[in-house]
C-alpha cells in the first residue's frame, strides 16, 4: 500500500507538472463555462464570457483540452525569460490567446457628425447586423440600411451583432508551482491506510483491511474532481486512473464485508469481478470511443451510483437472514436518499451548472461519506461471522442441521454427526433429522476419533497411506464409516486449547458387508462448507455437552468460565466412567459375536404394527397423490404380476406402494420393507426367499412373512435377472404384492428394464411405473408442503395457520434436488425457525429463497 501511495502520487504530480490556473474553466471542447478573474493587461485586454471558444494559444492552434495542456508547460524559454522580466513583481505569465465567440453584442453611439454615406462607421464590419435603434429591437439590417439610418438618424444609439467573432488579447497566468493540494491529498489517505494497520480489528480477515485500505487509495483519487477537475480532464491518464478508483470502491467495500463474514467471500469476489469489468470497459471506451474525459466521468459516477444501490440490495438480503452488516443498510440507505434528493433538487434549480460542474461535488461527496462508514468498520467492529445465528441453543441446532443437510445429498443412507474431542474425551453431536441430539461418545468411536488425530488421517484414507497395515482401515470397515475427517478451524471460529472437531458418516450395514467410502470432492465440500459459524455453533454445543457429562459425574461441581479447574477436580471419576462404560461394551460386542452369524447376515428388520400407527390413511394417500397415478396403480392392481416403481431417490416410491397396500385392503401390519443396495445375491436370497438347503433351521423368507401382504424392494436393480424371477413366483405363490423399486434419474426417458432377459421383460416391461421430480409434480407440490407443515407444526408443539404468499412462491420455484424427502426437511427447519403463525420468506433455508 506504501508503494500504491507514493506511485500514485508521482503519477499525478508528474502529470500535472508544468499546469497552472487558468482565469477562465474550460469545458473539454475549450468553451469558456466560468470566468475565475480579469487578468488582462495593456491596451489589447479581452474580457473572456461564457460561451466563448478557445482557438488558439501563443499563436499555436488548439482544438480541446488536450492540446492545451501540451501547450502551456512549453513555451519558447526566452519567452518566459522577457515575461519574468517585466512581470517580477507579481510573477505572472502573460499568455496570448485567440477566441471565437458565437454571437458577439455591441453598440455605436452616433455623435451627430456627418458621415461618408458610403463607408461603415469605425468598428462596424460587413457582416455586422443592426438590430436595434435607441432602444427599438430591429428585425436584422444589413449595410444598406445602416447607410440609410445614418443619413436620417446622425444622433442615434445603434446595436450590433456579430456571429462568430474573433478576438485576440492576453491574460495573466500564474507561473507554474508545486500542487501542494495533491501531497496533502496522498498524504492524508496514506495516514489513514497506516492508522488502519496499526489499528484495525484483531477479528477482521486480513483481506478486508487490504480491500478498505485500497479503497481509501480510490477516495484521494476521486479528490482530484475536487482540486484538479480542469487538467484532469484534460489528460487521458489521470481520467483512467480516477474511473479505476472510483467504479472500484463500492466492489472492494462489498467485498472487504463480505469476507468479513464468509471465509470464501463469493459474492464479494463476484463483485471484485463486475467491478474491475466495468472500470476496463470504460478505460477502453474513453480511448477509443468517447469524445471527451467528462463524459467517461459521467458514466464512471452513474455506474458508481448503480453499484452503491447493489450493495443496499445485497445489505438487505443478508440482513433479513444473516444479519451480516448490522445497521449498514440503514447507514447506506439514509446517506443515498439525503445526497439524493439535495442532488436532484440541485439538478431542477439548475440544470446546467449540475451538468458542468456540481454533479462532481456529489460524486465525491457520497462515497466519500459512505467509506467513512467501512473505516469505522475496520477500526471498531468485529468481523459480525453470524454470531446471531447461534446466540441460543434452537439457532445453532437449524445451523447444525442445514450443515448435515448440505452433506447428506452427497452421502445418502448415511447418519451424520460431529465429535468434539478434548482431553481424551468426546461429546457426539448427531444428526436426528429434526434436532441434533447431543450425547457423550462411547469408548470406541471415542478411541477411533483419537486414532485419527493421532495419526492426522481421514477415512477414506489417502492416496499414500499404507492401507494394509494403517489403524484406521480396520477401524472404519468395524464402525462402518464411509467419511471421517477432522476439521480444520476457519477464520474467527471460537477457538479451544486441545479441542478437535471431528465430522463422521456411519453407513448401517448388515454384518459383513464393506462401507461405501465418501470422494475426495465430498471431503472437499465438508471443509469448504464449515464456516465460523457451523464451527462456533458445533464448540459451544459440544461444550455444553462436555458441561453435562462433567456435571453427572461430579453431581454438585460446575462448570464455570474456566473447563479446566474441574475437569482436573474429577478426573479420575470420568476415567471411571468410561472404563465401566468400556467395559459394558466389550460384554455386548462378546454376546453378538456369540450368535450363530448367518442369522445376523441374513435377518431383516421390518415394520409390523408400528406401520399401522405411524402410516398415513387412505383418504390421506388420495389427498397426496396425483388422480392420474392413482388410476394407473388401481389399473396395475388388477393383475397380481409385480409392480416395477422407477423414479430417483426421494420421490416417493415407498408411499405409492403403501397407497396400493391400502387400495387393496391388505392388513396394514404386512407391509415388509428391503433393501437391497448393498446385499450380495446369496444373502438377498436369504433375507427374501428363506434360507436355503444345509442350515439346520431354515427360517421362512421375507415374502413368506408377509404373505397376503405387501413388499417392497429398494434398490432393485442390484438384483440378479434369476433372483428377479424367483422373486416374481415367490410372490404368486404367498398371494403377496411386488413392488420392485428402481432408483434411475431418466427413468422417463429410458426403461429401468433396458439390458434385462426378454422373459423378465415381457413378464415386467408392462408394469413399470413412473414417478417424475417432485418438481414437475406441480398439483400435489401444495397440498404436500401443507401436509409437512401440519406434520411438523404438531412435533414441535406449535400453531402455525399457513405459509405467506411470497414462501408460498419460493417453495413452489425451488428445484428440490432432495426431493420429497427434501421438502420435508425444509419445512421442518422453517417450523422451527418460525416466531409467528404462519411461515414467512425469511423462515426458509438460504437456498430456497430467491436470489
Amino acid at each position: 500500500m506504501l508503494v500504491a501511495v507514493v506511485a500514485s502520487l508521482a503519477i499525478a504530480t508528474v502529470r500535472l507538472a508544468g499546469l497552472s490556473e487558468l482565469p477562465v474553466f474550460l469545458g473539454p471542447d475549450l468553451t469558456v463555462r466560468t470566468v475565475r478573474m480579469d487578468r488582462g493587461a495593456g491596451p489589447e485586454v479581452q474580457q473572456f464570457q461564457r460561451g466563448d471558444r478557445l482557438v488558439a494559444v501563443q499563436r499555436q492552434a488548439v482544438d480541446d483540452l488536450r492540446d492545451l495542456r501540451l501547450v502551456l508547460p512549453n513555451f519558447p524559454a526566452q519567452t518566459e525569460q522577457v515575461i519574468e522580466e517585466a512581470f517580477e513583481d507579481d510573477g505572472n505569465l502573460l499568455v496570448d490567446y485567440q477566441i471565437v465567440r458565437p454571437l458577439h453584442r455591441f453598440t455605436l453611439a452616433l455623435q451627430g457628425d456627418p458621415l461618408d454615406p458610403l463607408t461603415l462607421p469605425p468598428g462596424v464590419e460587413p457582416k455586422d447586423r443592426l438590430v436595434e435603434i435607441d432602444g427599438r429591437q430591429l428585425p436584422g439590417v444589413g449595410p444598406e440600411g445602416l447607410r440609410s439610418i445614418m443619413a436620417s438618424r446622425p444622433d442615434a444609439l445603434l446595436g450590433f451583432e456579430r456571429p462568430n467573432a474573433v478576438f485576440v488579447g492576453q491574460m495573466r497566468v500564474p507561473k507554474p508551482m508545486i500542487h501542494y493540494g495533491i501531497v496533502l491529498t496522498f498524504g492524508l489517505a496514506l495516514l489513514i491506510i497506516l492508522i488502519l494497520w496499526r489499528f484495525r480489528s484483531e477479528t477482521l480477515h486480513p483481506l478486508t483491511t487490504l480491500a478498505i485500505a485500497l479503497e481509501t487509495l480510490g477516495i484521494a483519487w476521486l479528490f482530484l474532481l475536487a482540486f484538479q477537475y480542469q487538467w484532469l480532464i484534460a489528460d487521458y491518464t489521470l481520467t483512467a486512473c480516477l474511473i479505476v478508483g472510483l467504479v472500484m470502491m463500492r466492489p472492494l467495500a462489498i467485498y472487504a464485508r463480505d469476507q468479513s463474514v464468509n471465509d470464501d467471500a463469493t459474492r464479494g469476489k463476484v463483485a471484485l469481478g463486475l467491478g474491475v469489468l466495468v472500470a476496463l470497459s470504460l478505460v477502453v471506451l474513453l480511448y477509443y470511443q468517447l469524445p471527451n474525459a467528462e463524459t467517461a466521468l459521467h458514466m464512471a459516477a452513474i455506474l458508481t451510483g448503480l453499484f452503491i444501490i447493489y450493495e443496499i440490495v445485497i445489505t438487505g438480503y443478508e440482513q433479513g437472514s444473516r444479519a451480516m452488516l448490522g445497521e449498514r443498510g440503514g447507514y447506506l440507505v439514509g446517506i443515498v436518499i439525503l445526497v439524493l434528493f439535495a442532488g436532484l433538487v440541485a439538478a431542477l434549480m439548475e440544470p446546467l451548472a449540475f451538468e458542468e460542474d456540481r454533479w462532481r461535488w456529489f460524486v465525491v461527496l457520497i462515497p466519500t461519506l459512505v467509506w467513512f462508514g467501512d473505516v469505522l468498520f475496520c477500526l471498531r467492529q468485529s468481523g459480525g461471522h453470524g454470531w446471531a445465528d447461534i446466540g441460543d441453543k434452537q439457532a445453532r441446532q437449524i445451523t447444525l442441521l442445514e450443515y448435515f443437510r448440505l452433506l447428506g445429498r452427497e452421502l445418502p443412507q448415511t447418519s451424520l454427526q460431529f465429535v468434539l474431542h478434548r482431553n481424551e474425551r468426546s461429546i457426539v453431536l448427531a444428526d436426528r433429522g429434526s434436532e441434533v441430539e447431543v450425547l457423550p461418545a462411547s469408548g470406541a468411536l471415542n478411541d477411533a476419533v483419537a486414532i485419527l488425530i493421532q495419526e492426522n488421517a481421514r477415512i477414506p484414507l489417502a492416496e499414500s497411506a499404507e492401507r494394509q497395515v494403517h489403524p484406521m482401515a480396520g477401524i472404519a470397515q468395524t464402525m462402518q464409516m464411509a467419511l471421517a475427517l477432522r476439521l480444520s478451524a476457519p477464520s474467527h471460529g471460537i477457538q479451544v486449547d486441545q479441542a478437535y472437531l471431528v465430522l463422521i458418516a456411519l453407513q448401517h450395514l448388515r454384518a459383513g458387508e464393506m462401507p461405501t467410502y465418501a470422494s475426495a470432492e465430498t471431503l472437499d465440500h465438508a471443509q469448504k462448507h464449515m464456516t465460523s459459524q457451523i464451527w462456533s455453533a458445533a464448540m459451544i454445543e459440544g461444550l455444553e455437552g462436555f458441561a453435562s457429562m462433567i456435571g453427572q459425574v461430579s453431581g454438585t461441581t460446575r462448570v464455570g468460565a474456566d473447563p479446566e479447574t474441574p475437569v482436573k477436580l474429577i478426573e479420575l471419576q470420568v476415567r471411571i466412567e468410561e472404563a465401566s462404560a468400556q467395559l459394558v461394551e466389550s460384554e455386548e460386542s462378546l454376546r453378538l459375536m456369540n450368535r450363530e452369524c448367518a442369522e445376523l447376515a441374513t435377518r431383516v428388520q421390518f415394520f409390523e404394527h408400528q406401520w399401522s400407527q405411524t402410516r398415513l390413511g387412505l383418504s390421506d394417500c388420495q389427498r397426496l397423490l396425483e388422480v392420474e397415478l392413482i388410476e394407473g396403480v388401481q389399473y396395475l392392481l388388477a393383475s397380481d404380476d409385480a409392480i416395477v416403481v422407477a423414479g430417483a431417490n426421494g420421490v416417493g416410491r415407498e408411499f405409492v406402494a403403501w397407497c396400493a397396500h391400502l387400495l387393496e385392503g391388505r392388513p396394514q401390519a404386512l407391509f415388509g420393507i428391503y433393501d437391497a443396495s448393498r446385499g450380495s445375491d446369496k444373502k438377498d436370497v436369504r433375507v427374501l426367499l428363506g434360507a436355503g438347503p444345509g442350515v439346520g433351521r431354515q427360517p421362512s423368507g421375507l415374502l413368506e412373512q408377509c404373505q397376503g401382504g405387501t413388499v417392497f424392494v429398494r434398490s432393485s436393480e442390484n438384483l440378479s435377472d434369476t433372483l428377479l424371477v424367483d422373486l416374481c413366483n415367490a410372490a404368486r405363490e404367498f398371494e403377496v404384492r411386488l413392488f420392485l423399486a428402481f432408483t434411475s434419474h431418466d427413468a422417463e426417458k429410458h426403461s429401468v428394464l433396458e439390458g434385462r432377459p426378454g422373459e423378465l421383460r415381457a413378464r415386467l416391461g408392462e408394469r413399470e411405473l413412473i414417478l417424475p421430480s417432485f418438481f414437475r409434480r406441480r398439483t400435489i407440490m401444495r397440498p404436500v408442503l401443507l401436509h409437512f407443515l401440519a406434520e411438523a407444526a404438531q412435533t414441535r408443539g406449535k400453531v402455525i395457520d399457513g405459509f405467506s404468499s411470497m414462501a408460498m412462491q419460493a417453495l413452489e420455484a425451488y428445484d428440490y434436488p432432495g426431493e420429497i424427502n427434501e421438502a420435508r426437511m425444509i419445512v421442518d427447519l422453517a417450523v422451527a425457525r418460525a416466531a409467528h403463525d404462519v411461515i414467512d420468506l425469511e423462515d426458509l433455508s438460504l437456498e430456497v429463497r430467491p436470489s
